[in-house]
């Protein structure tokens, strides 16, 4: 199997390659291969236990927000199934957002960011932002540890704003506040912290990136 420049991982060579070996066996009935050492199981290993930890983490702040943000309202036991489901809705489209991202992003980036530092070449500081900015948004992104232990931090993000924001909600909604005005107030209140702290998160993940 030939794989072209930057497309072959560790994964799928190691698969390739086991094949080959067993078709090989089968060939010649008299040959035997003896691996010693390969990385592929280790690999594969770690994606499925980041995969799986960080579906817990969801489903268990699912549960979480459901029973912490149920409660009494005009002296009704009421259970927070919007709230819930919400905050269940947002895990996984972000999710599917940060994918499309990984796969439309760097194109379109290449598109404006190569001739912007190619122009701005003579500028030495300009350019060197510019040429920093684009190298954040590699073309050969793929699914590895990294990005997956990016994206298990990126729900714990998503799932801290969507649960201050409910809560404040709540809040208003708890005080006799109409539900629309408690929503529109309520997302007002907290929307400067909220992108406080999401900024920040960024910025302390920037040298890693």
């Amino acid at each position: 199997m030939i794989y072209k420049d930057g497309e072959a991982n560790t994964v799928s060579t190691s698969h390739a390659l086991y094949d080959e070996m067993k078709a090989l066996e089968a060939a010649n009935p008299g040959l035997r291969f003896n691996v010693t050492f390969e990385q592929a199981s280790f690999i594969e290993e770690s994606i499925s236990s980041v995969t799986r930890e960080g579906a817990l983490g969801a489903l268990f702040a699912v549960i979480v927000i459901l029973i912490f943000l149920s409660g009494t309202i005009n002296g009704r036991y009421r259970p927070a199934w919007r709230s819930t489901l919400v905050t269940g809705v947002s895990i996984p489209l972000s999710v599917f957002m940060a994918f499309a991202l990984l796969k439309w992003l760097p194109p379109i980036t290449d598109l404006f960011l190569v001739p912007l530092a190619s122009a701005t070449h003579d500028i030495p500081v300009l350019g060197t932002i510019i040429t920093l900015i684009h190298r954040l948004f590699p073309a050969d992104f793929t699914l590895n540890i990294m990005t997956l232990s990016g994206m298990t931090v990126a729900v714990g993000r998503v799932v801290d704003d969507s649960i201050v924001v409910l809560e404040n909600i709540y809040r208003h909604i708890q005080r006799g506040e109409d539900r629309r005005q408690a929503v529109l107030v309520g997302v007002r209140d907290v929307s400067i912290a909220i992108l406080a702290s999401t900024v920040t998160t960024v910025i302390v993940f920037c040298p890693s990136a």
